[in-house]
């Protein structure tokens, strides 16, 4: 359920919609910019309310790009639609998102022989839903 509110929202405010993904996917021709997503904890927690499971997610957020302005770009549009934010798909409820950091850096995903380096600008998310 988090990996479907995480792909959705990023996909409506990021201008990559077509371009978001779980999986780095290099060598298939997918373009740049592109955004990639990691859920790194989904903690259920045990609340008063027995209607509704709620669970915290720990997410990383990699906004790839050719140049470190499109990649901040691009993390500063996810940060400016989705701190604060709630926002639902189908049964699944995202209560509140917070940025909690952005850090900025290079990913060496070069075929072999060559020199290129992506430009990333990497968010860190904390998610509390409900589903």
């Amino acid at each position: 359920m988090i990996a479907d509110l995480l792909h959705f929202k990023i996909a409506a405010v990021a201008g990559v919609s077509t371009r978001v993904s779980p999986d780095l996917r290099r060598g298939t021709g997918d373009a740049l910019p592109c955004v990639v997503y990691e859920i790194e904890a989904d903690d259920r927690l045990d609340l008063l309310d027995p209607a509704y499971t709620f669970a915290r997610s720990a997410c990383t957020v990699h906004c790839l790009a050719l140049t470190l302005n499109a990649a901040i770009a691009i993390a500063e549009d996810i940060t400016a639609g989705m701190h604060g934010a709630t926002w639902t798909v189908g049964a699944a409820e995202a209560i509140k998102c917070r940025v909690l950091s952005m850090q900025t850096g290079t990913l060496d995903d070069s075929e072999s022989g060559a020199t290129d380096l992506t430009r990333t600008a990497t968010l860190r998310l904390d998610i509390l839903h409900k589903f």
